[in-house]
């Protein structure tokens, strides 16, 4: 990989690496109310808990997305130069 792409992996590696985590923490907080609370509580709070935790994670998502978006559209345009010269 170019050195002037090297960069752009770190931000997709910070995105996998939040998104890795939140969803592990998910895993963890549902296991650990599964077997301490009763089950009919667990049906009733299971999907706003799972609101709660992605809604905030897609929202850091797309305020880092735009916060980098001239980064991502450079790695565009250099994937694209380097497809277009693999092709020829």
């Amino acid at each position: 990989m170019p050195a002037s792409l090297r960069f752009l992996d770190a931000d997709y590696r910070v995105l996998s690496v939040v998104w890795g985590c939140v969803t592990i923490s998910q895993v963890m907080l549902v296991a650990l109310l599964a077997f301490t609370l009763p089950i009919s509580l667990m049906v009733g709070i299971g999907p706003i808990l799972n609101v709660a935790i992605i809604l905030p994670a897609a929202h850091w998502s797309v305020v880092y997305f735009r916060k980098n978006k001239r980064i991502f559209d450079q790695l565009r345009k250099l994937s694209d130069a380097a497809t277009a010269q693999t092709f020829r």
